[in-house]
């Protein structure tokens, strides 16, 4: 399985405290924003670089596995995570941090792919606290 992306909230103690208090306004928000930062990263996920010429024949495997991720939400007290994968057993020697020497500085690895959209995934967990503040507003009212 290739290398998974996992997003953890720190520093989110209002986000945190939302879900424990509040969990059927905080949920739908937080799992709103983890699809949103996921949808993100698929596409340049599953978008292969150029290939140098050789007679090698991609099968397109790695990015239908990127397109096909679902991702995993988990919501317990006091903790959210979000995880997506890929199933390819070769994705850490394509894009991990485990990458082949034939792939590096051609494929974009996971974590440089992640750290370029860290601020689409940042907005998107800021608007969904500013959705679920505004829902616990209404509702304390």
């Amino acid at each position: 399985m290739s290398d998974p992306i996992s997003i953890e909230l720190k520093g989110a103690d209002e986000l945190i405290r939302a879900l424990n208090e509040y969990p059927s306004i905080a949920e739908p928000d937080l799992r709103t924003a983890t699809e949103q930062a996921y949808a993100g990263l698929v596409d340049p996920l599953a978008t292969y670089p150029s290939q140098a010429p050789t007679n090698y024949v991609r099968s397109g495997n790695l990015g239908r596995a990127w397109s096909s991720a679902i991702p995993e939400l988990v919501f317990q007290r006091s903790t959210f995570s979000g995880r997506l994968g890929n199933a390819m057993p070769y994705g850490p020697y394509v894009q991990g941090d485990e990458q082949a020497y034939m792939h590096v500085g051609r494929w974009q690895t996971v974590r440089e792919i992640v750290r370029v959209r860290e601020p689409n995934i940042q907005r998107a967990y800021e608007a969904a606290g500013e959705r679920i503040a505004a829902a616990i507003s209404r509702r304390a009212g």
